[in-house]
């Protein structure tokens, strides 16, 4: 299957396109990192980003999120053109990042992980810890990861942190998870 062919669900309806890049480049210094970067990504697809060491994966992935900007090429999020100057513009559109790099947080509890920056609160002041702990329960129960959410990340294995990540990307209910 070509990236230009419509994928449709078991209905026959196709599914809509969440994010198309076309022609995306970026350099450093002069030095070419990433050349003519292209995906399309629709609903309810699993897509993968394959390339050898040097191949342009990483530079590719932080012009989508923000971390970089193109030097070329258009970024189109829901139809709409965009040219992110953050994460926190990326995550606003839909758009959700697991990194292979874990939380630097590690004296906070799970579901302080999880919220970190937005954190529920109660009145106009205080974090609602127990709000936060029970809704951190409740998703890490939802997808069945025996962790517990009131643990400190430093007490967790690489693998139950690296699900933490995932749970956090998740639990922002984005569109696009990459």
């Amino acid at each position: 299957m070509t990236q230009n062919e419509a994928i449709t669900n078991e209905n026959g309806a196709t599914a809509p396109l969440l994010l198309s890049a076309e022609n995306v480049a970026k350099s450093f210094a002069g030095v070419p990192a990433l050349v003519d970067g292209r995906i399309r990504l629709r609903a309810g697809t699993v897509n993968a980003l394959c390339g050898g060491n040097g191949a342009g994966k990483s530079t590719f992935l932080g012009v989508l999120m923000g971390m970089l900007r193109r030097d070329a090429g258009s970024v189109t999020v829901k139809g709409r053109e965009v040219n992110f100057s953050s994460p926190a513009e990326a995550l606003d559109a839909g758009i959700a990042i697991i990194t292979q790099e874990l939380s630097p947080f590690l004296d906070m509890t799970v579901a302080e992980n999880l919220y970190l920056g937005r954190e529920q609160r109660r009145g106009r002041f205080f974090v609602d810890d127990k709000c936060m702990l029970s809704d951190a329960e409740a998703i890490l129960a939802r997808l069945k990861f025996n962790i517990p959410a009131g643990a400190r990340l430093r007490d967790l294995s690489i693998a139950q942190a690296q699900l933490v990540e995932i749970t956090k990307a998740i639990s922002r209910r984005s569109d696009i998870l990459i």
